[in-house]
């Protein structure tokens, strides 16, 4: 399945932004993509105040954009994370379009991102609520995906449990800071692909936020099974990485380190070892 990171650096202005995201989505379908996946606060990114003056319902105008766009296309949309205004706060949620420009997926993102790092000061939990559930989803009989977001990349054990169900790649928008992104991020996209020999599709904000102080690290990024890097952005600005994902590729990493498999003597030390040495 030909799947397209975008990378963009978003900023207050919510028009811009989906206006540039609608351009490049069109770019990547121009490239035979048919999955396309944005970053993480694609619609408008900035500080608290910004974000939450910029909350829409998952039926508002960002969204319903996304929904056109996939359905003219004819194309899978991730379309990345909105500041979802719901009945019971605020969440940091991804949305998967079929193409037919249905809602296929919600994911809330369930680990908010809390930082003292000088540079990357940041605390999502003092206007997020967090998500409860994993999400994964059939993309037909292509591909079988799971949904994270960003800081969900530091908890391991939260894809192990969603390659356990069979999921062969990853789908991570992101906007990891410049400060933290320079040691972290490749390492971690990497590992949670070779940790769960799955695809990982990472397209990240690329460089400024209207965020005063905060620089994203763009460098989005594509990983295969086996933890190498096929493709890769810049630092800074658009980008659209088209990579072909294959099913067989997750087979055959899976039958040479057979990890995954629940039934494994490593899987069963581990459920051992959670409950004390009783099942």
């Amino acid at each position: 399945m030909r799947v397209a990171a975008v990378q963009l650096a978003s900023g207050p202005d919510v028009d811009e932004n989906v206006r540039r995201a609608g351009e490049l989505v069109r770019v990547a379908a121009d490239q035979g993509a048919e999955l396309v996946v944005l970053p993480e606060y694609w619609n408008v990114y900035g500080p608290p105040e910004t974000l939450t003056l910029r909350a829409e319902p998952l039926d508002g105008p960002s969204l319903g954009e996304a929904a056109e766009l996939s359905r003219r296309l004819g194309i899978w949309l991730a379309a990345g994370t909105i500041v979802e205004r719901a009945t019971d706060g605020l969440y940091d949620t991804a949305v998967v379009f079929s193409p037919r420009g249905e809602p296929a997926a919600v994911y809330r993102k369930m680990h908010l991102f809390h930082c003292g790092v000088e540079g990357a000061e940041q605390d999502e939990a003092s206007f997020l609520e967090p998500g409860s559930k994993t999400v994964s989803l059939r993309l037909e009989d292509r591909l079988f995906v799971g949904l994270a977001v960003c800081y969900d990349l530091r908890f391991p054990e939260m894809f192990r449990d969603l390659a356990e169900e069979g999921v062969d790649a990853f789908l991570v928008p992101s906007a990891f800071t410049a400060v933290t992104g320079r040691d972290h991020w490749e390492l971690l996209v990497r590992a949670r692909a070779l940790d769960n020999l799955a695809w990982v599709v990472a397209p990240n904000q690329g460089g400024r936020t209207g965020r005063p102080g905060v620089q994203t690290f763009g460098h989005s990024i594509v990983c295969d099974p086996w933890g190498g890097v096929v493709a890769r952005a810049g630092a800074e600005g658009d980008a659209v990485l088209v990579v072909s994902l294959e099913k067989a590729a997750v087979e055959s990493a899976r039958s040479r380190l057979p990890g995954i498999d629940p039934r494994s003597p490593t899987r069963i030390r581990r459920r051992s070892t959670r409950t004390g040495g009783r099942e």
